[in-house]
């Protein structure tokens, strides 16, 4: 949902246009404290405000920025500015937004696997040394086997899912 906030009256008409241009329901709001509370009681994809009025706001522009939340913020000039261009401008900053999520979770997929991978493949070398000792029992010896399937398990996981976020690029070795 996004939340539209100014005190002009043409506010629903702007609303009606981004609402069928972006395909998610428009809150639309007329005064600053009304939109505060709606950031706290909900959360919002964007918050689309008037600059011209919430700079007439006292430290309005600094307020709305530190309680939005993970609404992207856009500051408009609605007196000067369409409501084509509103539109345009929303949907492109929900793009951008879009695609730095995408990239920060395939940054932070990828940092996860590349560390969990050297301490995972030193286990997978240890366990094999410890398999290849003769003098194991052999409930000691199942154990460890167990624990190397599970190993290889986990490594392919990692592998499957860096795989996924990384395009299927396959640039992640397997620690196996």
């Amino acid at each position: 949902m996004i939340l539209l906030l100014t005190p002009w009256t043409r506010g629903n008409d702007f609303a009606a246009l981004l609402e069928a241009r972006v395909g998610e329901p428009v809150k639309t709001l007329r005064s600053f404290g009304e939109a505060r509370l709606a950031m706290r009681q909900a959360e919002y994809s964007a918050i689309v405000a008037d600059q011209f009025y919430l700079e007439s706001v006292p430290s309005g522009p600094e307020t709305l920025l530190n309680e939005c939340g993970p609404a992207i913020p856009i500051f408009v000039n609605f007196g000067t500015t369409g409501a084509e261009r509103l539109a345009r401008e929303t949907v492109a900053a929900l793009r951008r937004a879009h695609t730095m999520k995408q990239r920060l979770m395939q940054s932070a997929v990828m940092t996860l696997a590349s560390d969990v991978s050297a301490p995972l493949t030193g286990l997978l070398l240890n366990l094999e040394s410890a398999l290849a000792r003769p003098e194991l029992k052999p409930e000691v010896l199942d154990l460890l086997r167990s624990v190397r399937e599970s190993a290889h398990s986990i490594a392919e996981r990692i592998e499957a899912v860096a795989r996924k976020n990384s395009g299927g690029r396959g640039n992640h070795r397997n620690p196996k």
